[in-house]
């Protein structure tokens, strides 16, 4: 069996997401849904028809722009993960899908994460690119 990704539902949305005129406040260490899209391949994609997916604010870059890295529900072990456990939940945060997006994907606001946690993420985000 084939599986088709919904790709119309994300151009639909992709557009109004391009067109807002402001983007949120953000800092490093908060988890944002985000709406990741429909992408390609290996690539993650967000759920349902906004195509959102949780991320963690790695790396501010700008007051427009930062490095985001996705976390997934999927309990998976390796180099390119590290774990989370968000609202209570664990997961993974997704080393290998770590990406450049701008703030206007960012839809809401779930929480910031300990320093202790985020420095966990930077010391396993280290390994990964050594491995």
């Amino acid at each position: 069996m084939i599986f088709l990704k919904n790709f119309l539902d994300w151009f639909v949305v992709k557009p109004q997401i391009h067109q807002e005129k402001q983007r949120p406040l953000f800092q490093e260490r908060e988890i944002w849904m985000c709406h990741f899209g429909s992408n390609v391949g290996f690539e993650l994609d967000g759920k349902k028809a906004e195509a959102l997916r949780p991320i963690v604010v790695f790396k501010k870059i700008s007051k427009d722009t930062l490095l985001a890295i996705p976390l997934s529900s999927h309990k998976k072990n390796g180099t390119w993960y590290s774990k989370s456990i968000i609202k209570e939940r664990e997961g993974r945060y997704c080393l290998n899908q770590i990406r450049m997006i701008d703030a206007k994907r960012l839809k809401y606001w779930m929480e910031q994460i300990t320093s202790d946690d985020f420095l966990q993420i930077q010391d396993d985000f280290q390994k990964f690119l050594k491995s």
